[in-house]
């Protein structure tokens, strides 16, 4: 047998096949009514079930719901179509690895199953070393309007979307300086996660602080240990709790969490700082001029510096133990039994 012959017999192997795979999803898959040659859909609005067409179904169409159903809406109202496929696809779409969505296929949804795919990830971009978008099946390409990035492998480029919404992790590597300047709100899959606004990695050292979402203006953090200049991005921050001051390691100035190459970037607007456990070392607080109030209650008064706090003159600092600070300041106890020191006017 030659060649062209092994093609043509190998080729309607696999389309038999391919129509004998076709047939037997028939069986499963909710294949759209006929009603001449459109489409028609059954769509559930608050447990009422209706038969509508393609035309008046893609009128009222919005996207697609967290658990993959077709989404419309119709005066404020709205209603879902099931669709087997679909609800494959937005799994993949929604939590696949790059793999999983260069193999994607649609070819079993309906119409409207299609095009809604379309409404819901027309704005979405996977980064993989290059850029890849949904349009019917996952292709290479830019989409310079997407609001959402999904990080898949690799390293973002400097810059990278900065229209962007929503930075998603699923694999690859982030870091601090990725987020500067961008206005993101982070979401991620293991071994990373996103608490209280905080982008953890873990690891066998343990929870490590990667960095946080640039808009927040308030963040309670629980981690241990954390990047150099892991709150870089933060320039809006106002109050801020942390496990310990410094990184975690060698360096215990509280600073270093806003460090890059060029020195300290405490954020003029941090007015409260509390931390919850550590050390503080002498002159914990260099490069924060403007931190009104700090509160170390529940420190070990060992491991306080007197001159933990040389070099700002905050409003209120509240320690456990006696400490040196510049200018006149009442001392008063709390209920707790630290000494509340208030700066005199």
């Amino acid at each position: 047998m030659g060649v062209r012959e092994t093609v043509k017999r190998a080729a309607g192997i696999a389309c038999s096949v391919l129509i004998a795979c076709a047939s037997a999803l028939t069986l499963f898959l909710p294949f759209p009514k006929e009603v001449g040659a459109e489409e028609e859909y059954l769509a559930d609005f608050g447990g009422y079930g209706e038969h509508i067409s393609y035309a008046e179904a893609f009128a009222l169409l919005e996207g697609v719901t967290a658990e993959g159903d077709i989404l419309l809406s119709r005066e404020g109202n709205l209603g879902t179509v099931q669709d087997t496929a679909v609800r494959a696809a937005v799994e993949t779409l929604n939590h696949g690895s790059l793999l999983e969505l260069i193999t994607l296929n649609v070819g079993g949804a309906t119409r409207l199953g299609r095009a809604a795919l379309l409404r819901a990830y027309a704005d979405t971009v996977y980064y993989a070393g290059e850029p890849f978008r949904y349009a019917g099946g996952i292709v290479r390409g830019e989409n310079a309007g997407a609001k959402r990035i999904v990080l898949l492998d690799g390293t973002l480029p400097s810059g990278y979307l900065p229209n962007a919404e929503v930075l998603e992790i699923r694999g690859g590597t982030v870091t601090a300086s990725d987020l500067i300047g961008r206005k993101v709100r982070l979401e991620a899959a293991a071994p990373y996660s996103v608490t209280n606004g905080a982008l953890l990695l873990a690891t066998a050292g343990g929870r490590r602080l990667i960095a946080a979402e640039p808009e927040s203006t308030a963040l309670s953090l629980t981690y241990d240990f954390a990047d150099m200049g892991a709150l870089r991005m933060c320039n809006k921050l106002e109050t801020l709790t942390v496990p310990f001051a410094g990184d975690g390691h060698a360096n215990g100035e509280f600073a270093i969490l806003f460090a890059d190459s060029d020195g300290y970037f405490v954020p003029v607007s941090l007015r409260s700082v509390k931390i919850t456990g550590g050390k503080l070392v002498s002159s914990c607080f260099y490069g924060c001029p403007f931190v009104e109030q700090i509160d170390v209650c529940g420190l070990d008064p060992l491991d306080i510096a007197p001159d933990a706090f040389y070099g700002i003159r905050p409003k209120l600092v509240h320690t456990p133990r006696e400490v040196s600070l510049g200018g006149e300041y009442q001392k008063t106890t709390a209920p707790c039994g630290c000494t509340v020191y208030t700066r005199s006017e």
